[in-house]
This record gives C-alpha cells, sequence and structure tokens, in this order.
C-alpha cells in the first residue's frame, strides 16, 4: 500500500493559522510527499437536523462533521494530484488531516466524493468524520484501558469519552447531559458507606472501536444528544442542556456580534410522535430485565408525518461493593423506572425542540469570527435585537465555519 502525502504548509488568516494535509492510500500509487496549494480556505459543517428512519443502529444515520476543500491540480514538483486520485480503487480511502489554530481534526473521503474542473485547474474533496467509514483514525482499544477498573467494569460516561478522544488527535473532550455521571474514580477502591450501586459495562463489551461506537450511537439516541468532532473539539451534548456556565455552556450573542440573521417557519407537520428507550440489565445472572419507557402522543390529528424513534442500550449491569466491586446477582436493578422517564422526557423535549414541534419557527444566523461559537455551544440572544430572539436560547442544528470570510454561518431551534 503507498501513500501520496499533498501538504499546504502552515497558512496565517484573520481567525489564527491553518494547514491541511491529504493522504491517499492505494496499492497503485507510489509512497512520496509533496506539496500543495488550496484554491480557497475550506469550509466545515455539521447538520444535526433529526432524521426520521431511527428504528435500529442499521438504519441509524448521526449526522458528521463534514469538510469541503478546493486545491489546485498542480502540485509542488509539476505532477498532477487528478493523476493520482484517478489511479485510486472505489475503496481506496482518502484521509485529510486539518488542523485550526491548536485544533486537529480528522476526515475520511473516498475517489467518489471528489469533483474535477479543468476549466479552473481545481480538485474539490468532501470529507466527513471518520465515524461513517468505521475508521479509527486513532487506537480507541489501547485508549478504553484507560477507563477499565481493576474488575474490568467500565463507566458509560468513560465509555463516550475514550470514543471522543479517538476522534482527531488530541481533541478537547465535552460531554454534557448524560443519564450516567459516575466514572472509572466511582468503581475503583473502597467506597464510603453505605456503598453505593452503578450501572456499568464489563469490558469485553467496550473493548474494540466499533463496539464502543454503536453504544455512543445508541446513547446518543435514547438521550437525543448530538456527536461530533470539529475545530479540535469532540462532544457528546444533549439537545435541550441548557447549562449556565458562560464561555462553556453557552455564548452569549448581541446584534455587534450578528451579521444577519433571519427566521423560517417550521414545514414539518407531525401527527404522532412515539418514542421506546429502554436500557437492558443483565443483573449478573443471564437473566436481563429491560428499564425504560415507552411514550406515544398524538401532536395533530390533521398532521401528515410519524415520528417513531425506538432504541434499547444492551449489556449493562449492576455493579455492587462487598469486599470489591462484583456483578449483582439477582435482584432489582439500580436503574429505576423514575431514572428512565427522566432521560425520556429530556430527550424527548430535545427531538420537539429539534423537529419544530415545540416552537413554530427556527433561527438562521450569521456570526463575526470562526471562534465566537463552539460546536456545542448553544447560543444566548442579549436584548434588543429583535423581539423574535431576545434572550431566547438558540441550540444549532446546522453549523458552517466559514474559513474563507471568517464567519459562522448556522440554524438552530429554540431550548429556552
Amino acid at each position: 500500500m503507498g501513500i501520496l502525502t499533498a501538504s499546504t504548509g502552515n497558512i496565517t488568516r484573520q481567525f489564527g493559522t491553518f494547514s491541511c494535509e491529504i493522504q491517499l492510500n492505494s496499492a497503485n500509487i507510489t509512497t512520496a510527499s509533496k506539496t500543495m496549494k488550496l484554491a480557497t480556505m475550506p469550509k466545515l459543517t455539521q447538520d444535526f437536523e433529526l432524521q426520521d428512519e431511527l428504528n435500529d443502529l442499521s438504519e441509524l444515520r448521526v449526522n458528521l462533521s463534514e469538510i469541503t476543500i478546493n486545491v489546485f491540480d498542480g502540485l509542488g514538483d509539476g505532477t498532477n494530484l487528478f493523476n493520482y486520485i484517478n489511479s485510486m480503487t472505489l475503496t481506496d480511502t482518502i484521509t485529510v488531516k486539518v488542523v485550526v489554530n491548536s485544533g486537529t481534526d480528522y476526515f475520511v473521503s473516498r475517489k467518489e466524493n471528489c469533483n474535477y474542473d479543468w476549466n479552473s485547474r481545481k480538485i474539490t474533496f468532501k470529507a466527513q468524520s471518520a465515524i461513517k467509514y468505521d475508521v479509527e483514525v486513532s487506537d480507541y482499544e489501547t485508549n478504553i484501558a484507560d477507563y477499565t477498573s481493576n474488575d474490568n467494569f467500565v463507566a458509560s460516561k468513560d465509555v463516550i469519552t475514550a470514543f471522543l478522544e479517538s476522534q482527531g488527535e488530541n481533541p478537547t473532550v465535552t460531554v454534557k447531559g448524560h443519564m450516567f455521571t459516575h466514572d472509572i474514580d466511582d468503581i475503583t477502591g473502597v467506597p464510603t458507606d453505605p456503598a453505593p450501586r452503578y450501572m456499568i459495562f464489563e469490558e469485553t463489551y467496550v473493548d474494540t472501536y466499533r463496539k464502543g461506537q454503536d453504544i455512543v450511537l445508541g446513547f446518543s439516541l435514547i438521550e437525543g444528544a448530538i456527536m461530533g468532532s470539529m475545530l479540535g473539539e469532540a462532544f457528546y451534548v444533549r439537545r435541550n442542556y441548557a447549562g449556565t456556565t458562560l464561555n462553556d455552556d453557552y455564548v452569549s450573542i448581541s446584534g455587534s456580534d450578528l451579521k444577519s440573521f433571519g427566521v423560517d417557519f417550521n414545514k414539518r407537520s407531525v401527527r404522532n410522535f412515539n418514542t421506546s428507550f429502554f436500557i437492558q440489565d443483565n443483573l449478573g445472572t443471564g437473566t436481563e430485565t429491560d428499564i425504560g419507557r415507552n411514550e406515544d402522543e398524538v401532536i395533530s390529528a390533521l398532521g401528515n408525518q410519524d415520528i417513531d424513534i425506538l432504541y434499547r442500550v444492551d449489556n449493562m449491569n449492576t455493579i455492587e461493593y462487598s469486599s470489591g466491586w462484583q456483578l449483582q446477582n439477582g435482584g432489582t436493578s439500580v436503574l429505576t423506572s423514575s431514572d428512565m422517564l427522566t432521560t425520556s422526557n429530556n430527550a424527548r423535549a430535545g427531538y420537539k425542540a429539534a423537529l419544530g414541534i415545540s416552537s413554530s419557527y427556527s433561527v438562521k444566523f450569521e456570526l463575526f469570527g470562526i471562534t465566537s461559537l463552539k460546536p456545542y455551544q448553544y447560543i444566548l440572544f442579549s436584548s434588543g435585537i429583535h423581539e423574535t430572539i431576545n434572550g431566547k436560547k438558540v441550540r444549532p442544528s446546522y453549523i458552517e465555519y466559514d474559513l474563507e470570510n471568517d464567519i459562522v454561518k448556522g440554524e438552530g431551534y429554540i431550548i429556552g
């Protein structure tokens, strides 16, 4: 397998520094390193908009971060990038590494996602987060060991953290609104009395990249969370999470921060909104029990679309402490129906906002400066802008970082 590496070197722009490296991996290519020139600075986007076909993970489509890059065909040594791409097979991968300031992101593309324009002598790459192709950009399996207790137990929050850490190169990881707050520190060593009980995974269920990926996707579904990796930020945040820490949970935006804004009235007409969210507890004996919540709601008898979101996270266990942490054998789960009611209510509130069920309009915006908003933050609009957004909390459902013009474009829904 040969690897052609084409890189831009560091570029200084208004927002800071940028560099890009593209690797073409193919048996038809001889390994070499070359320089390339950007035609325009790229755009990084992510569309968090909920999709309706969510019955199981084989149909679950989490929209991932995407980058569009335009480069000149001519490489630094006089050869043509087009010829190398043309020699690749349809299953060969193209890895894109982007560094914006100190944040590093990886994307994956294939030959079919490239376009060549003869008139301008430019090639356009469209690449998505590596999750789309189940590509391990960094080694998830070694990372999970850092979060495994001496008894081979792993907390779900740590599964999410470890998975996010594998997206990019030392990303800043953010997990907000996850239903389980305990981590490896809580399930290691002797607890204080009375000893608590926790829900965990046995390591065997989370010891590969793919297993970890499936668990994170499953939790994002039953919790109504967004997830992704962009600008060096890897995140998992519940849609309706409205924390109150300025410049962490949210950013405050005034009229002077806005290049433009507008509203779109929601077009989706929902008849029934049905959810079924469950978690399986093996109870250490192989006699599984499911704890969860079914909710069927008629939104409008005149609606023309039904929304059904159904999923169960499998193979969790209750653990307890008795001369050491161990699987609880039989009995009742530490997870209660009340816990799942809270989880279900939070998820449904987030989905209703994203689907336009709980608000009649969404907000479009353009902000000055790509550093003005992190991809997981919500916007708190200040007063004195316009009655449609004054004092509103808006979480982006779509976000675009336009590096060429140093602006953030987006559309979002009201969460408070």
